[in-house]
């Protein structure tokens, strides 16, 4: 819902959101860009947190990252690492997906 909200911010000022939106959130116009992949991934990505499938957001957030990177997600055009800062977030929380998937492995391997 966000990265279409933040598309729609974009698309109503006509091109203009960069300056309209400055004031307000620098993190609006990134979101906009890319917002069907963006929705996908993070749609994704809650719905393997919901099932406590932490392996597969993890593989989703690396596929995330890597979209990112090549500038189909948070660019304005197919740039490669256009704002890395996305790409490092998206690898920060694989990190986190995957300590919580190794976790889990080890509470069932305990019986828990």
């Amino acid at each position: 819902m966000f990265p279409y909200f933040a598309n729609y911010i974009m698309t109503r000022f006509n091109g203009a959101a960069g300056e309209v939106m400055a004031n307000l959130s620098t993190g609006i116009v990134p979101l906009g860009q890319g917002a069907m992949f963006t929705g996908l991934i993070w749609g994704a990505v809650l719905v393997f947190i919901i099932d406590n499938q932490f392996e597969k957001a993890a593989i989703t957030t690396v596929i995330g990252a890597l979209i990112s990177a090549t500038g189909f997600m948070h660019a304005p055009s197919l740039t490669f690492l256009y704002n890395y800062q996305y790409t490092v977030g998206y690898g920060i929380i694989t990190l986190l997906f995957a300590a919580f998937h190794l976790g889990n492995k080890k509470l069932k391997k305990l019986g828990a």
